[in-house]
């Protein structure tokens, strides 16, 4: 059935060249989001967290394709997590791209007031509600905007490609500790640049751009 919240809830449309972003709120917070592509897609933010194994993700596409079902449903069917792991998932992918939003200088923006629109949300998109406070988006997206000024100091470019000198490469690697670490040095080939570096490790893009840094700057 449809949502309730009459004339107090607005929908906000955003559009930037291509692409289009849909946003709806409820009693002063973000309760849903959709956009076609999200900068971490679910399957991404559920490795992330450490909610499903690479195999677990790679076996569910496979059986995505087959049955043209939603990526969550089939992972919960078939035992390789939860529901309320994928809620939290769907908070940090919800996140990432608001964050993202509020960076744009200029954009598209519409309003709307009353229910959602049912040719954008249905009631799955509503599971969870997502009670996401706008102000705490505002301050997150600052502090991953002074983050990301002190990043690009360091790797001014996502397009460039990184390369080991093989001595300091050992010496890195027989010094790394952490697991995050030793996963992203893995990942710097000489072959992929920063983008696919990102695509290639389970972890966050911002962990991933301060290992790279960490690296640079030590070694």
């Amino acid at each position: 059935g449809r949502r309730t919240g009459g004339s107090s809830s607005p929908g906000l449309k955003i559009q930037r060249g291509k692409g289009v972003w849909f946003l709806y709120f409820n009693e002063g917070t973000i309760e849903a989001m959709r956009c076609r592509t999200f900068l971490t897609p679910i399957g991404k933010a559920l490795l992330i967290r450490g909610a499903i194994t690479e195999e677990h993700l790679n076996h569910s596409l496979s059986l995505q394709k087959l049955k043209k079902t939603k990526l969550g449903k089939i992972l919960v069917d078939l035992g390789y997590t939860t529901k309320e792991l994928i809620h939290k998932a769907v908070r940090d992918q919800v996140t990432d791209e608001i964050c993202e939003l509020l960076t744009w200088t200029s954009a598209k923006v519409e309003f709307h007031r009353g229910d959602p629109p049912l040719d954008i949300f249905d009631e799955d998109h509503f599971l969870p509600k997502l009670h996401i406070s706008p102000t705490s988006m505002v301050m997150e997206s600052a502090r991953r905007q002074d983050e990301w000024s002190e990043i690009q100091k360091i790797l001014p470019s996502l397009d460039d490609i990184y390369v080991h000198n093989p001595e300091s490469y050992f010496n890195l690697a027989s010094q790394l500790e952490n697991a995050s670490e030793r996963e992203v040095l893995a990942a710097v080939d000489g072959k992929r640049n920063v983008h696919e570096i990102i695509e290639a490790v389970h972890l966050h893009r911002f962990d991933v751009f301060q290992c790279l840094v960490s690296f640079i700057k030590n070694h």
